[in-house]
């Protein structure tokens, strides 16, 4: 007589390892991480693949108290530009790294990747702008990506350390203000 195998059931939530995510929620996960970096990378190529940008409003006001000022004789306005828009890409970045990072990871490794990822595609946006009619490529536009990446990568690091730090302190006070009660 031959032993059969009881049938299999299907796995429950009881029997799921609470510490790994199921795939719906990891998807969700990663959406929300990502999503915000690839948006921002779909602007950054569309104002790049532009021939001339508009030079009216708040820029362009901007733009001029700049050009009057020591900074912009000395950087120009476009690089202030390039490093400003890389560091909000570089903050994206960082978030995203973090979002999706383990336990214990480091956060200078998280910068660090975050800031070579920025440096790549402002090396692709580069080359890019080679290629678009009135704009020009530069490697002093490729620094000041990175330089921006960096900022931004570090500024999302201070920021989410001191938030936590702040709720952190916000759940003790909290805690301690029941049990006193």
């Amino acid at each position: 007589m031959e032993h059969e195998d009881p049938p299999q059931t299907p796995a429950t939530a009881l029997d799921r390892n609470p510490a790994r995510p199921s795939g719906k929620h990891r998807l969700r996960r990663w959406f929300w991480a990502l999503a915000p970096v690839a948006l921002y990378a779909l602007l950054i190529f569309l104002l790049s693949a532009q021939s001339e940008l508009p030079d009216s409003g708040f820029l362009s006001a901007i733009r001029k108290l700049f050009h009057r000022s020591p900074a912009g004789r000395l950087f120009g306005f476009d690089k202030i530009q390039h490093f400003l828009e890389y560091a909000a890409f570089g903050f994206l970045i960082a978030r995203a790294l973090q979002v999706l990072a383990r336990a214990g990871s480091s956060p200078w490794r998280r910068i660090l990747i975050a800031t070579m990822l920025g440096a790549a595609f402002g090396a692709t946006d580069e080359i890019h702008q080679y290629f678009v009619p009135n704009r020009d490529s530069s490697v002093f536009d490729l620094i000041a990506d990175t330089l921006g990446t960096a900022v931004g990568a570090l500024s999302w690091h201070v920021l989410a350390t001191t938030l936590r730090r702040t709720l952190r302190s916000g759940a003790e006070v909290a805690a301690s203000g029941r049990a006193s009660s």
